[in-house]
């Protein structure tokens, strides 16, 4: 029996924006409660690599995620859960490609530990979930959809 199962998420898609629109929506750590509905308790400390954000999920307990990389001139960030989290070893990975001048490609990613096979499927879905949604908010704000 496996003392645990590594989940794989990824979402990689178009969007119709420049390069700078998108990133300057996305790599900001303080959009978060404009972007998820029911964030609660929201909190930011610090800048740049090591900028931790708290929040509450309704009246769930808070999360903590940190940027653990920050390369604007690549357009490329990571960020990960800290401890407690319901998942383990969570690490997230945003980075875009400028596709012509008016449009990119978004590929937002993650890797995590979970305890069962089944619970690494649920976790896939949400995580792929929430990346495509982040990924339609950036649209809504770019007026794009």
């Amino acid at each position: 029996m496996k003392d645990s199962w590594v989940v794989s998420a990824a979402v990689t898609e178009k969007v119709n924006a420049p390069v700078g629109q998108v990133w300057a929506l996305l790599s900001d750590f303080h959009s978060l409660p404009r972007r998820m509905a029911g964030i609660k308790d929201f909190v930011v400390e610090g800048s740049g690599v090591g900028t931790v954000r708290s929040f509450r999920l309704g009246d769930g307990p808070v999360i903590r995620e940190r940027i653990e990389a920050f390369e604007p001139e690549r357009h490329r960030f990571a960020y990960s859960l800290l401890p407690p989290a319901f998942v383990e070893n969570y690490l997230a990975e945003i980075a875009l490609v400028p596709d012509g001048t008016d449009a990119c490609t978004v590929m937002w990613s993650a890797t995590c530990s979970v305890p069962t096979e089944s619970e690494a499927a649920e976790r896939r879905a949400f995580f792929e979930n929430v990346f495509r949604n982040g990924i339609a908010w950036v649209r809504k704000e770019l007026k794009l959809a």
